[in-house]
């Protein structure tokens, strides 16, 4: 760690990131850039890959919206670092005749800043490539990769991001974002679990976890649904 720098960008998100690589390229070279965890642990992991111009309202966010689309594109030969980035597209379905207007008129307003977007057909969105493999992997085995929730039995330990997620004493993944549940009385984390035998939603929804807060295991109650009581059934009694 430098005694003096230039530039100190605190967090290790996409935007810190990104200031950090846009002051290199104007040629500052004095920067440093803080991160308690890990890199992109936090928020941006929750939209790793996420790059998209939908509801983009002003022209300055397309600008930003096309202009990171483009970096990601460049910035593998730029330095040598694979991004796994693949341009493909996204969809926005209107269930309502005002839902429909309003995606219509967000079109014609990124169309008009060169952004590719185009209506289809209920027709045409059964034979878009990909469907097949989609419903394929919904009647196939348990998935090997979960997005799941866990909330902390114990209320005094907060969850950071980067904790071990353990199951029987084995590690399934870590916490890949965390948060204090107040109305649930204990910390709440997301967390994104690996099993090459599967993980069918009977090994997992109900299923005592373990989360590794500085060195001491908690028990946490896992579920593949939000703990937050979605269905709104507490607030309705």
């Amino acid at each position: 760690m430098p005694d003096r720098t230039q530039v100190v960008i605190v967090g290790g998100g996409v935007i810190a990131a990104s200031i950090a690589y846009h002051l290199t390229k104007l040629g500052w070279r004095d920067v440093v850039l803080l991160e308690r965890r890990q890199l992109t642990a936090g928020t941006t992991w929750h939209g790793a890959g996420l790059i998209t111009s939908a509801g983009m309202a002003t022209e300055t966010l397309v600008w930003m919206a096309r202009h990171t689309r483009d970096l990601c594109v460049s910035l593998e030969s730029e330095t040598g670092q694979a991004t796994g980035f693949r341009p493909i597209c996204h969809l926005h379905l209107a269930s309502t005749p005002q839902r429909m207007e309003t995606l219509r008129r967000e079109a014609a307003f990124v169309r008009g800043h060169g952004v590719d977007n185009q209506e289809l057909p209920p027709a045409e969105f059964g034979r878009l490539i990909g469907r097949d493999a989609l419903l394929a992997a919904r009647t196939s085995s348990a998935p090997k990769r979960r997005l799941i929730q866990v909330l902390v039995e114990d209320p005094e330990p907060i969850l950071y991001g980067g904790e071990p997620v353990l199951r029987d004493g084995r590690w399934l993944g870590s916490v890949r974002a965390g948060a204090y549940g107040h109305t649930l009385g204990g910390a709440v984390g997301l967390e994104m679990l690996e099993d090459e035998a599967g993980l069918p939603r009977e090994a997992v929804d109900g299923v005592r976890f373990e989360i590794d807060v500085a060195g001491t295991r908690y028990p946490a109650r896992a579920s593949i649904r939000p703990v937050y009581d979605p269905d709104r059934l507490r607030i309705k009694s």
